[in-house]
């Protein structure tokens, strides 16, 4: 690996940590800073081929080489032993798929997930116990950029989302207890 990926790569991960509270859960907003939109998806979809191919839209869009995917209840401790994946233009669906049922990364496990790029104007997190994910756009301008990329892994606003009425609604989402639908409301708006 060259430097630069050396360089991206621990540029992703500085994002991830800096936008990401390492104490707050859903439903209470979880990222840190300034973040104009937010779109909701189900956690799954952070673990399919669908992320990879999602992943290639965002990356020339935002301009950024790689995006770190991190169990952040095992970042420190498994760096080397898979709790962390970086994606790129050339990654593999089926390879990162496959990367991800591995019991040292920890998605069986059911663990809280964060996954940002090298740029960090998105970051995306999410709770396996809960299924729910989010996904933090910096600006709202790039947030319409993004929208064909974020429908790969079906990502939208809280309020389509969420009503079962709606042709977007998905399950979890629709199914929320009042308490968190509530909260996530209020709390990402």
């Amino acid at each position: 690996m060259n430097s630069s990926n050396r360089h991206a790569e621990a540029a992703a991960i500085e994002n991830l940590r800096r936008s990401i509270a390492s104490d707050a859960r859903l439903p209470a907003n979880v990222f840190i800073g300034h973040w104009q939109a937010y779109r909701f998806f189900v956690s799954d979809n952070m673990f399919s081929q669908r992320f990879v191919a999602a992943v290639k839209l965002l990356l020339p869009i935002e301009g950024s080489k790689t995006v770190c995917i991190a169990n952040l209840d095992r970042i420190e401790a498994n760096r080397e032993r898979g709790a962390v994946a970086f994606l790129d233009e050339n990654s593999d669906a089926n390879a990162y798929r496959m990367r991800m049922l591995d019991l040292d990364v920890g998605f069986v496990g059911r663990e809280r997930f964060g996954s940002s790029s090298d740029v960090g104007s998105w970051c995306a997190y999410c709770e396996n116990m809960g299924d729910a994910g989010v996904l933090a756009i910096r600006d709202v301008n790039l947030a319409a950029r993004l929208e064909p990329a974020l429908r790969v892994i079906w990502a939208k606003p809280f309020q389509s989302i969420s009503d079962a009425a709606s042709p977007d609604g998905a399950s979890p989402f629709i199914n929320l207890i009042p308490a968190w639908r509530e909260g996530l409301s209020k709390n990402f708006r």
